[in-house]
């Protein structure tokens, strides 16, 4: 009797023995943090339950893991069962510190966390759905665009897309009264430009002018015809104020201000979310400094040069007669009328090419006047024109 007694302690104290220390696969799953496999067993092996329990609940470390690893343990395991209510419980707890951290976002900051983690839609689509509606009437088209462009599957995106739609007119008149402020900047600059223009214009005409009358001065006698006078004078102006050169130095400027106002409009189509703006490119008229005046002047020199060789011959003939009188004193009269009138004649030449040139660069200016007034013109008009399509632009 005895001998059974000691027996049977023996029997209850190795099976109590045996129970402390769980099977191969149990241990093996524990060792390698195999939650998965744990939990296969736990479902395959109703015998080893309670030390799965046990195994699970002590020996796997669930802090780092995130609310869809937990998510996809719960799908494992029958939630009425200890580790299912376990597990459940954690889900749960991991679902309130994510909707915790989103009570703490912007609609920007929410509607990234939905495009980081799509598999949480089912979890946070209440959420975001209560969070946007509640601010919906005061995002921004930008904002609602922004929404509606991420959230396509998400309940929010019809009442966003409503709102986007109510909010389209208000954005175009919006967008047509900044526009328009916009385009009005532009004028401004182009009026900067045209003034730049005229003054490149007439300090070129002026400055090449200034050379004109040096050199023109230079020539001591101008040919007695009238017409090669005249083709000396305009071969002249063409040397000195070559039309070339100003063309050359007005499209420069233009073109400075067309890149700036293109770099300009690019920024500000950005704005709005839109790429590659109508360029401005502007053709502007060349300049003519030709003119065609009448050449009185030039024959007033001829006319002068005749009266001068007239004048020498009757003065020749009234000293020959009078220095048979008076002799010596005749021949030094002769020399005096003879430098009177060769000054008279130098002062008349003088005279009479001072104001061909002045009615040239009179007809000139005037010329140049209407040529500024046209440059003015071209420039605003195919400003306005551009704008239009502009405007479309930004606004349609």
């Amino acid at each position: 009797m005895k001998k059974i007694s000691i027996l049977l302690f023996l029997c209850g104290f190795t099976l109590q023995v045996f129970a402390q220390f769980p099977p191969k696969n149990i241990a093996t799953a524990l060792l390698c943090q195999d939650a998965i496999g744990l939990l296969h067993i736990y479902n395959k092996e109703p015998k080893n339950r309670s030390q799965v329990e046990d195994a699970f609940l002590t020996g796997i470390d669930l802090s780092e893991y995130s609310y869809e690893q937990i998510d996809t343990l719960c799908l494992v395991v029958d939630k009425s069962s200890v580790l299912g209510d376990y597990l459940f419980k954690v889900r749960e707890y991991r679902k309130n510190e994510i909707i915790n951290e989103l009570e703490k976002c912007t609609v920007e900051e929410l509607v990234s966390h939905a495009v980081a983690y799509p598999t949480r839609k089912a979890l946070i689509n209440d959420f975001i759905n209560t969070s946007i509606l509640s601010v919906l009437d005061s995002l921004s088209y930008k904002e609602l665009s922004y929404i509606s462009s991420y959230l396509r599957d998400y309940d929010i995106y019809f009442s966003v897309e409503n709102k986007k739609k109510d909010r389209t007119y208000e954005i175009q008149n919006i967008l047509q009264q900044n526009v328009h402020k916009y385009c009005e900047e532009e004028m401004v600059l182009m009026e900067s430009l045209l003034f730049n223009i005229e003054k490149s214009v007439w300090r070129y005409l002026f400055g090449g002018y200034k050379e004109v009358a040096k050199y023109y001065s230079q020539i001591g006698m101008i040919p007695d015809d009238v017409t090669t006078a005249a083709e000396q004078y305009r071969a002249l102006v063409r040397t000195c104020i070559p039309t070339k050169d100003i063309s050359k130095k007005l499209k420069i400027e233009v073109s400075q201000f067309c890149n700036s106002i293109n770099k300009a409009r690019a920024n500000y189509a950005q704005y709005f979310g839109r790429k590659n703006p109508p360029k401005i490119n502007f053709v502007i008229p060349e300049l003519d400094f030709s003119y065609n005046v009448s050449s009185d002047m030039l024959v007033k020199v001829g006319k002068a040069r005749e009266h001068f060789v007239d004048d020498r011959e009757t003065t020749k003939k009234i000293s020959n007669v009078a220095s048979v009188f008076i002799g010596f004193w005749a021949t030094i009269g002769k020399g005096a009328l003879d430098m009177m009138a060769v000054s008279n004649l130098s002062d008349k030449e003088v005279h009479f090419r001072e104001m061909y040139m002045q009615e040239v660069l009179k007809e000139i200016v005037i010329k140049v006047e209407r040529q500024n007034l046209l440059i003015k013109k071209s420039i605003e008009k195919q400003l306005k024109q551009n704008q239009n399509g502009f405007i479309n632009f930004i606004t349609n």
